[in-house]
């Protein structure tokens, strides 16, 4: 993967370097099982330079992708739960909301099946349920901060 695919695919995801590289540990485990460490901000800076992947980032970098993709979807299926709950409770006039979140401590507080993963996926994944919901529904819908 070259290192501008690797940058375009990171910011389709809505994730900074630091948050890549926490995503990137969460679903890819080393060779022998264990967890791996979080890749730091500035090795992902280097990747998306001139520098490019290493070997085994490389082989395995489409993978990691599609399991971040599966991951963002099942965020997405969880949103659109909150949401049509949300679409239950309030009048057909009023707006309904979904929770979206400025930090992680305080995503993983509210969201705690999702402890480790960065809130801009929840985020991301929230307005793609509040999107659809909205479509289906027929529905005002918005992300609200959660605080």
């Amino acid at each position: 993967m070259t290192p501008i695919e690797f940058r375009t695919r990171r910011k389709a995801l809505c994730l900074n370097q630091e948050e890549i590289g926490r995503c990137i540990a969460l679903v890819s485990p080393m060779a022998d099982g264990t967890d791996r460490p979080a890749i730091r901000q500035a090795t992902i800076a280097r990747w998306e330079r001139e520098r490019g992947l290493p070997e085994w980032a490389d082989m395995e970098m489409l993978s990691i992708f599609h399991k971040l993709d599966i991951t963002l979807q099942l965020m997405q299926d969880d949103a659109a739960r909150i949401g049509t709950i949300a679409i239950a409770m309030y009048s057909p006039m009023s707006v309904a909301p979904i929770p979206a979140y400025a930090d992680d401590e305080t995503f993983w507080r509210e969201q705690p099946q999702w402890a480790g993963w960065p809130a801009a996926l929840w985020n991301l994944a929230a307005l793609r349920a509040a999107d659809t919901l909205a479509d289906q529904k027929h529905r005002d819908i918005q992300l609200t901060e959660s605080e």
